[in-house]
């Protein structure tokens, strides 16, 4: 992923640049003091030698040779307003690293100056080879022989000197040398850092005022060689999956024929009762509003007939939560949003609208409406998945405080807050506003939505996953280190966690990280990159585990859950995977899911009224999967490392990605109970993947306490014991 403020992006290039002034050499075994040297490791563009700093912009970075690298996309790179010392006949050396996605097809330029007359270019047009641009025509150019291929880093030097001519160095190795420049004007390109067509990384961006020596060149290239550069985040799925048995798998609904036939997007809660409620739409995205309970973990699920008149003019997806009141009382919060698209019972088409219930679901209140317009823009409030995730937050202290951050995105994909609070138990929404408008092209680019959030094993920082509906690029991350009022900028997460709609959650008994989520497939034919608008396709509902620092890391993590496989019968497949998901406090999960499970059904429907294959016609129902991650490990034969007797703590927020059983006191073991039985009847089981013991990795901590409401949990000689968090 991009490192945005000093986070990482997945691609990483790395540049020296070296100019001289002089035209002498430094002895052999002796590298002189560059004259300007861009590290990229504080995430901007400042010079570590010398004062001549890149303009502001919002940049993005990566891991690179030697801590970050710049990232570039589509030639915007890093610019430079100041003026440089180097003059035309003076001798300079550049050195960079560098890694583009793909093999260079057309222009290719690393480096230019200001007019774009000269530059280095790892393609000089589509039928040239490397070389230096040293003008705008078309024969302005002078041709060094060397084809650099897709995702390598490679390290590249330039010399330039009056007495020898321009010399090339690619990996430490002399290229070839040019004598042109001898007596001709030559001017260092230093003024735009990933010029016309670059898309990758580039790194140690060195200049020198002389020209180095061949075997200052080596040494310099020698300092980090290629193969223990970090290597590029994967665009697939490099982690072992294992499939969910059956016996895990039950259905919520299923009413195949009628209006019924396509159920969408659920949300889940679990009460303090233990009571789950799930919600979810008669139809894709939109239509009345339907709820189901269970009071009996999932066994057996009730549809809730006395529900408000206004859900039946619902128009979007939607989302539930549980909010603990400072008078105790335990309010259930239901939204769904208003994106334009159409009207609600009331006749709004933009904003939200809410509805609550203060008695265990029992009875809830009719939609209340909030924000048609926002006064940040004085637009139409058009809402997308509000809330995706609505977060309790805290004060100096580290105290939970009656008031909730709910986050949401727009068709522009600019991703908005608003504040909940509550006066005399009246709720109170606050005027939505931008929370990343200082990474707003990052945003724009990736069109990041959908951010599903939790806290840190520590409560003290807020993680945010976010979708990229560009289908271009990785999923990213964000976190924020004061309660959502800053945010560090996006970085990429790997092909592991390429998906829609991350719903982040821990697992108490080993403080690990579940994320379910639809998985989007990038790099279809295998061959490292991302091709274009058409190499991707949606997949399963799954669900990633690993460590809260893999995560943070931007680790491939442990191992990937298939909860079920999708059967839509069109080009991108994988309409599934937003899901509800609760947490019992021994470690089991409860989630649902809408999706096409019948491949015979959706291989075979034809939309009546279109005459072919429609997928928001065609059967789509809600299943639920209950499992333990010991039941998926033991099932398949996969050991876990020992984790580390680490003292931490965390915190899981209310609602959908809520424990809620309040531990209190109470001494857990941290292996499981026997497996519960089934909570259906169990079809026949799927054959389990190859037999394989893989040993999963940790990073870091390992194992990240949680505290579950006022509970934190004390990983120490393997017991997890939970005490109270005094206030």
């Amino acid at each position: 992923m991009h490192i945005r403020s000093r986070a990482g992006l997945a691609f990483a290039t790395a540049l020296f640049v070296v100019v001289p002034t002089m035209a002498t050499s430094a002895p052999l075994g002796e590298l002189p003091t560059p004259i300007h040297h861009y590290s990229f490791d504080m995430s901007d563009g400042s010079d570590s030698t010398g004062s001549r700093n890149a303009d502001a912009g919002d940049y993005s970075f990566a891991k690179g040779v030697e801590g970050n690298a710049l990232r570039v996309v589509d030639g915007k790179g890093m610019s430079f307003t100041a003026a440089h010392e180097l003059g035309e006949s003076d001798p300079w050396t550049v050195s960079y690293w560098v890694r583009t996605d793909k093999a260079p097809a057309d222009r290719v330029s690393v480096l230019m100056d200001k007019n774009k007359d000269f530059s280095f270019d790892l393609k000089m047009a589509a039928d040239r080879s490397a070389g230096f641009h040293v003008g705008k025509g078309g024969g302005d150019v002078l041709t060094f022989k060397h084809t650099f291929d897709a995702a390598t880093w490679h390290h590249v030097t330039w010399t330039q000197s009056k007495d020898a001519g321009l010399s090339m160095y690619v990996d430490g190795a002399l290229t070839e040398t040019n004598a042109w420049t001898k007596t001709h004007r030559t001017l260092v390109p230093l003024d735009i850092i990933g010029g016309t067509g670059f898309t990758g990384d580039i790194d140690e961006v060195k200049v020198f005022n002389s020209a180095l020596t061949a075997d200052q060149v080596k040494e310099l290239s020698g300092n980090k060689a290629p193969d223990a550069v970090a290597p590029a985040l994967p665009w697939i799925n490099t982690v072992p999956e294992y499939e969910l048995a059956d016996k895990h798998l039950s259905t919520v609904m299923r009413e195949p024929g009628g209006k019924r036939q396509y159920l969408g997007q659920p949300d889940m809660v679990r009460t303090n009762t233990g009571r789950l409620i799930a919600a979810f739409p008669e139809g894709h995205g939109k239509g009345p509003l339907i709820m189901m309970t269970s009071d009996d973990d999932g066994a057996t699920w009730t549809e809730k007939n006395d529900i408000p008149a206004s859900w039946a003019g619902s128009q979007e997806t939607p989302t539930i939560y549980k909010l603990n009141l400072p008078d105790g009382t335990e309010r259930l919060m239901l939204i769904t949003a208003n994106p334009g698209w159409g009207t609600d019972s009331a006749g709004n088409q933009y904003g939200w609208n809410t509805s609550y219930s203060d008695d265990n679901g029992e009875t809830w209140t009719e939609y209340r409406h909030f924000h048609s317009k926002r006064t940040w823009d004085n637009a139409n409030n058009d809402a997308i998945v509000a809330m995706a995730s609505l977060v309790q937050l805290k004060d100096d202290n580290g105290n939970l405080i009656p008031k909730w951050m709910g986050v949401y995105h727009n068709y522009k994909f600019v991703n908005f807050k608003t504040y909940l609070t509550f006066e005399n138990g009246v709720e109170k929404w606050s005027d939505p506003e931008p929370y990343l408008a200082e990474h707003r092209n990052i945003e724009e680019t990736y069109k990041m939505c959908e951010i599903g959030m939790f806290r840190s094993p520590d409560g003290k920082r807020i993680v945010g996953l976010a979708r990229s509906q560009s289908h271009s690029h990785r999923a990213t991350m964000i976190y924020s280190d004061n309660e959502g009022k800053t945010w560090s900028k996006p970085v990429e997460l790997p092909g592991s966690l390429a998906g829609e709609r991350h719903k982040p959650t821990y697992d108490p008994a080993t403080g690990r990280v579940v994320v379910p989520m639809r998985e989007i497939r990038y790099d279809l034919n295998k061959n490292g990159l991302h091709d274009g608008e058409n190499d991707w396709k949606a997949g399963n509902w799954v669900a990633w585990v690993g460590t809260y620092d893999q995560l943070m890391n931007q680790e491939a993590g442990q191992y990937r859950i298939l909860l079920d496989r999708d059967w839509s019968n069109n080009r991108y497949a994988g309409d599934t995977g937003y899901s509800g998901i609760v947490t019992r406090k021994d470690g089991t999960f409860i989630t649902v899911s809408y999706g096409h499970w019948d491949k015979d059904f959706s291989h075979s429907w034809v939309d009546p009224s279109k005459g072919q294959y429609n997928v928001t016609t065609d059967l789509s129902y809600i299943k639920q999967a209950k499992f333990r991650l010991w039941d998926v490990e033991q099932a398949n034969g996969v050991d876990i490392a020992p984790e580390p007797k680490t003292v931490v703590t965390g915190t899981v927020e209310g609602g959908t990605s809520t424990a809620s059983d309040q531990l209190d006191g109470k001494v857990v073991a941290v292996k499981p109970a026997p497996a519960p039985s089934p909570t259906t009847t169990p079809a026949s089981e799927k054959p389990s993947p190859a037999s394989k013991k893989p040993t999963l990795p940790t990073t870091g901590a390992g194992v990240a306490g949680l505290s579950i409401g006022a509970a934190a949990l004390l990983l120490a000689g393997g017991t997890l014991v939970l005490r109270r968090r005094s206030n």
